[in-house]
């Protein structure tokens, strides 16, 4: 998938005799999932769910049984958010069609013909599905065997067991052919322990059962809503200016954020018979690479440079890429 780019460069001279010049560039990537059309219609459906969470509920320290609930529905309602928040989207209201049951189980992915039907029903082009969530934590509270600096009792409060969710996601193209992604499996097991100075305050320290499936499930609706967003970010770099006409004419383009014209340009010279205007150009090629948002490629370019500008700027590639 090609990125999509809003760059806005900003230039600034180094000094009169110095062959460099600075991009202050800000670049824009296209979303992991990119959809068609203007607004399109997202339809976001609870498959574990009867409702949505009530901010009363019942947790005693050893019954808690809406975790596959409460879990679902912060996956649903953080992604709804957050999409929400960036106007490109339509959203409808959260549909609940589970009963609330927290049984283990294996992943069933949503059926494509029933998908079909959902997106018919909703008048969606997304369909985003919680298919599956389940929760199984255990809370328990001990004097530790070792007190504080001052002697006193410690006490440990300690949250173990398994949290496990599946997300389905479904979109129309732009021929209106619903497509299919590969669901996506999570599983975690989850080992919490922290202190406190008497046994209430370490359970308060370590919060409810609730608040950490809640917190697991704002993870996972956060993350799958940033595969439908743009990132940004912004980059500083030099370019190869000099007394060479076809780097002066590329970093006039840039400026004007044409960088296919500008590679035009400058391409033809990492060929040229001189090492040093072949190294200025692999390196002018990265900063154009970076600024159409593909990193991996500028780094492969940089390295073929051996100006000392290059290995500052390779080793600062490597460092976002890992």
């Amino acid at each position: 998938m090609r990125n999509a780019l809003i760059i806005s460069v900003a230039c600034l001279i180094l000094s009169a005799c110095s062959p460099l010049k600075k991009l202050e560039v800000g670049v824009e990537l296209a979303p992991e999932i990119r959809i068609p059309g203007s607004l399109p219609k997202v339809a976001i459906v609870n498959m574990v769910a009867s409702e949505a969470s009530s901010k009363t509920y019942i947790e005693t320290e050893f019954l808690y049984e809406g975790a596959a609930r409460d879990g679902s529905n912060a996956v649903c309602d953080e992604f709804l958010n957050r999409l929400g928040k960036s106007g490109n989207f339509s959203l409808q209201p959260v549909q609940y069609r589970g009963d609330d049951r927290n049984a283990h189980r294996e992943p069933a992915p949503m059926k494509t013909e029933d998908a079909q039907k959902l997106c018919a029903e909703l008048q969606s082009d997304v369909l985003f599905v919680v298919e599956y969530f389940f929760g199984d934590l255990k809370r328990e509270v001990n004097e530790s065997s070792e007190p504080n600096a001052d002697g006193k009792p410690v006490f440990v409060a300690k949250m173990t067991g398994r949290v496990e969710a599946s997300i389905n996601f479904f979109y129309k193209d732009e021929n209106g052919v619903l497509q299919v992604l590969k669901p996506v499996d999570y599983a975690q097991n989850i080992d919490i322990s922290i202190t406190g100075s008497s046994k209430s305050d370490a359970k308060s320290n370590l919060g409810s059962s609730r608040t950490i499936v809640a917190n697991w499930g704002s993870d996972i609706g956060r993350g799958q809503s940033d595969r439908f967003l743009s990132r940004k970010y912004d980059i500083k770099r030099e370019f190869y200016v000099g007394k060479t006409p076809d780097f002066k004419q590329a970093f006039k383009l840039l400026k004007d954020v044409k960088t296919e014209e500008a590679l035009k340009l400058v391409t033809p010279l990492t060929n040229n018979t001189s090492k040093q205007l072949r190294d200025q150009a692999w390196f002018n090629k990265a900063v154009i690479a970076e600024m159409q948002g593909d990193r991996t490629k500028a780094l492969e370019y940089v390295s073929k440079s051996d100006l000392k500008e290059a290995y500052a700027y390779k080793s600062a590639l490597k460092a976002i890429l890992e």
